[in-house]
């Protein structure tokens, strides 16, 4: 009969191997996934640049109403949602709050967060414009327009998807349509149900 050290040296070996096959599978689900989530969100406004599909934002930093600084790296979660608006923009455009309060509802922050991010606009025109639309998630302040002049976008709103590698995968103007909206929902459903099973080391 085997000594317990060979048998201890077996088990070993076995367990190194199968943690090697294991590494292997979850790596390459992860690359099948991560090619598939581009694909997901695949109707890029027509007037934007789509070269801005799996740009690196990850060193944006801009404040909040407080005088915090937040950098978009430093915010964890699977998918951030930005919404980039001012006050003046149309009544129409801001219908979809009702599809960004849903997905606060159905979604938890780790897995989809909702920023805001107001463009040329007083503080006290935002805390009014806050209190009378009800908004809860974070809303950080461009003074100097720096975003939209960073990603060459013109007039607002813009909805854009940032994914856990905090690139974009998306960029759309938000829509009045309610039609839309179930379709919309699908699609970060199964972004969060295929990426559910990566675990980020977060710093």
């Amino acid at each position: 009969m085997p000594s317990l050290l060979k048998l201890g040296r077996i088990f070993l070996i076995i367990f190194l191997i199968s943690g090697t096959i294991t590494s292997i599978l979850i790596k390459r689900k992860l690359e099948h996934s991560h090619s598939k989530n581009y694909s997901i969100f695949i109707d890029v406004d027509k007037d934007v640049d789509k070269k801005l599909i799996g740009q690196d934002i990850s060193d944006i930093s801009l404040k909040d109403l407080s005088g915090q600084t937040w950098f978009i790296r430093d915010i964890n979660s699977q998918l951030k949602i930005i919404i980039l608006f001012n006050p003046q923009d149309c009544p129409r455009c801001w219908q979809e709050l009702i599809l960004w309060k849903k997905i606060q509802n159905i979604f938890s922050p780790e897995e989809i967060f909702l920023i805001g991010i107001a463009y040329n606009s007083s503080t006290k025109e935002i805390m009014s414009f806050i209190k009378k639309k009800d908004i809860s998630f974070l809303i950080l302040i461009d003074n100097k327009d720096k975003i939209r002049k960073h990603l060459g976008l013109n007039s607002s709103p813009w909805r854009i998807l940032i994914d856990h590698n905090n690139k974009i995968i998306d960029i759309q103007r938000p829509t009045a349509e309610i039609s839309k909206y179930g379709e919309f929902m699908s699609r970060l459903s199964l972004y969060i149900n295929e990426n559910k099973f990566y675990k980020r080391k977060w710093p």
